[in-house]
């Protein structure tokens, strides 16, 4: 009942000109409408009513949180109310996404892929990988990259958290003696489920010259210094293009730096950016000799459903 049958035109718009830009999309499915938006994601609701009253019902299957009204006047309209309820749960902290629970498969599979990022052994990744999976990528490249990681990063340990997107795929992060190594996985809806797709990719530490970059960066959103870009960048960088970019960042809000999450914390790197208006990446490359910048791209991180 709540699967798209029918899909009615997407909407981008802004409440007022100055508020984020919000995106809706919606469609029929049997019986109950089908929505998504920026501030609550999926929606499902379903309203009617004949002459003498009304009623709607909707929830937000990503929160838990449902709302029922009934009323006694003809076709009573309960829309607006249910906006404005909505946003005053979000308002107060109220709204809190509910946690996937991962599967005991899929926690079952985080301990085994840990135990081939610390040391590869052929026998375990034959016996729980899906049928694809070295089709995709033979076995032996595998693991010569993730010897080349714990040549890298040394020696890594496991963790007993695990970020899940849903039952059968989930990320962590693995610490090690010389930065982090992200792993992400994706299980087969098999019996056993086995896993049909494996990332591996080691982060590093942001080096000092790095952390200036994007420090300066950070900066530059909030006043623009032609002093201090010449200062920064390396010949050749499209300056009128790196202005552009920042300028449109200043849309986010301040910002923070957070967490670095790619690059081998010297040439490349790429830092989370936490802002008041959600979270932006910066990616920078680094001439290895002279640590001028080389490249910049600021970007929203794909998790955001919108964008100011």
């Amino acid at each position: 009942m709540q699967q798209v049958g029918r899909s009615q035109a997407a909407s981008a718009f802004r409440r007022t000109v100055d508020a984020p830009l919000e995106l809706n999309v919606g469609a029929y499915g049997y019986g109950l409408g089908v929505s998504q938006c920026c501030r609550f994601g999926y929606s499902i609701a379903h309203g009617g009513g004949l002459p003498g009253y009304g009623s709607l019902m909707r929830w937000l299957p990503e929160y838990g949180v449902g709302l029922i009204a009934m009323g006694n006047v003809t076709y009573a309209s309960f829309g607006d109310m249910f906006n404005d309820a909505l946003a005053a749960l979000q308002r107060t902290g109220a709204l809190q996404p509910r946690m996937v629970v991962p599967s005991p498969a899929l926690v079952s599979a985080q301990k085994d892929v840990s135990q081939l990022v610390m040391k590869w052994d052929d026998a375990l990744a034959a016996r729980i990988a899906a049928d694809n999976l070295f089709l995709d990528e033979t076995a032996d490249r595998r693991a010569a990259r993730i010897r080349d990681l714990n040549e890298k990063h040394g020696v890594c340990r496991p963790v007993a958290t695990i970020e899940a997107e849903n039952a059968l795929r989930g990320k962590w992060r693995m610490p090690c003696e010389r930065g982090w190594v992200d792993v992400a996985i994706t299980l087969a809806p098999t019996m056993p489920p086995r896993v049909q797709y494996l990332r591996v990719q080691g982060v590093s530490p942001l080096a000092p010259e790095a952390v200036k970059a994007i420090e300066t960066i950070v900066g530059l959103r909030n006043a623009w210094d032609g002093k201090v870009v010449s200062s920064l960048v390396a010949p050749g960088l499209d300056i009128a293009r790196m202005r552009r970019q920042v300028g449109a960042a200043a849309a986010w809000g301040v910002c923070k730096m957070g967490e670095a999450v790619a690059g081998d914390g010297s040439s490349e790197s790429t830092v989370k950016l936490s802002c008041d208006s959600g979270t932006l990446s910066v990616s920078v490359s680094l001439d290895p000799n002279t640590h001028r910048l080389t490249n910049l791209q600021l970007a929203p991180t794909r998790d955001q459903r919108c964008v100011p």
